[in-house]
């Protein structure tokens, strides 16, 4: 029995007519250099991004949201997006290795709910992205699971954690 997940109403989009009640579709900025997807565990395998901040290669395949019947064909081990997406996917992907939350300025935190609905969606571990204002990775979550590993400090306003981490990378982390 597939698992159902309430979504958080968010509206119309601005050009849906009243008889259209989908969601708003979260739109990332896109920039003229697509970036390397990296995967947040140590062995390949397949992972669906859905965003065009992304390139394919490697294992990894980028997608567009309405492409759903074409990551089902995919078979993604890792799927990597926002939270309202990863929710709606939850209906009809199963995964066996990890989850991608994408979070950020234009997408908002990933919460401790949210961890527990995608754990409760996939079973499987959570490893957060924030995303920069132009789309761009800015810190990445390690297996430690103890804050974010910062990689571009210039898109980043607040606290930073300067200690070394549990995975025993050096850079600064922030959370």
């Amino acid at each position: 029995m597939p698992l159902r997940i309430p979504l958080p109403n968010r509206g119309r989009a601005q050009h849906a007519s009243p008889a259209d009640s989908s969601p708003k579709r979260m739109t990332f900025y896109r920039h003229s250099e697509r970036q390397r997807f990296e995967n947040p565990l140590p062995s390949p395998c397949r992972i669906a991004v859905v965003s065009p901040a992304f390139f394919s290669g490697n294992g990894v395949r980028a997608f567009e949201e309405e492409q759903l019947r074409d990551i089902e064909q995919f078979r993604p081990e890792i799927l990597a997006a926002s939270m309202p997406v990863l929710l709606r996917l939850a209906r009809t992907i199963r995964l066996t290795r990890a989850i991608v939350p994408f979070s950020g300025s234009r997408l908002g935190p990933v919460s401790g709910r949210d961890r527990d609905l995608l754990w409760s969606a996939y079973q499987v571990p959570v490893f957060e992205q924030r995303l920069g204002p132009d789309g761009s990775v800015v810190a990445r979550e390690c297996e430690a699971h103890d804050g974010l590993h910062l990689y571009l400090p210039r898109h980043f306003e607040g606290e930073i954690r300067t200690e070394p981490c549990a995975c025993g990378r050096k850079e600064p982390r922030i959370r």
